[in-house]
């Protein structure tokens, strides 16, 4: 029985020279510059996950929070601390079911919306494409256009 054993894990130990005969050789010169890497790449989205748009992002212009035009100061300045070349919204699965129609004009005019993305929640759409369009002057990102998925 050892030996067989022992004939058996040879057999399978023999062949594996072979497949290790292919070297690879790796080599990195640190004195001539790479690709460049474009710096949306780095760019953050914004998702009506949980409290991470509203209360998160967006209270509204009559909120104590100190803000401009709704959007939180200490989120505009963390961004702007971070550098982040640009802001994505709508973001993640919410895209997907955003319709830009429902952001625009006034909000008592707006159609509330159920995020089913996350859970059933009623999404009042205080926070809409008017918003994050004007938003481009006291974020310092650029801004992207807003993502749609289907619903364009």
């Amino acid at each position: 029985m050892r030996r067989a054993l022992a004939i058996s894990l040879i057999a399978a130990i023999l062949p594996l020279p072979v497949l290790a005969a292919d070297n690879i050789h790796l080599s990195i010169d640190a004195s001539k510059p790479g690709p460049k890497i474009d710096r949306n790449i780095f760019g953050q989205f914004a998702e009506n996950l949980g409290h991470g748009l509203y209360e998160g992002i967006w209270v509204g212009p009559g909120s104590p929070i100190p803000n401009t035009r709704g959007i939180r100061n200490d989120v505009v300045n963390a961004l702007r601390a971070l550098k982040v070349p640009n802001v994505r919204w709508p973001g993640g699965c919410f895209a997907d079911q955003y319709h830009w129609r429902n952001g625009i004009g006034p909000l008592d005019k707006r159609p509330a919306t159920v995020n089913s993305a996350w859970g059933d929640v009623i999404d009042t759409n205080a926070f809409g494409t008017d918003e994050f369009m004007s938003r481009s002057t006291s974020a310092p990102a650029r801004r992207k256009r807003p993502r749609s998925g289907w619903n364009t």
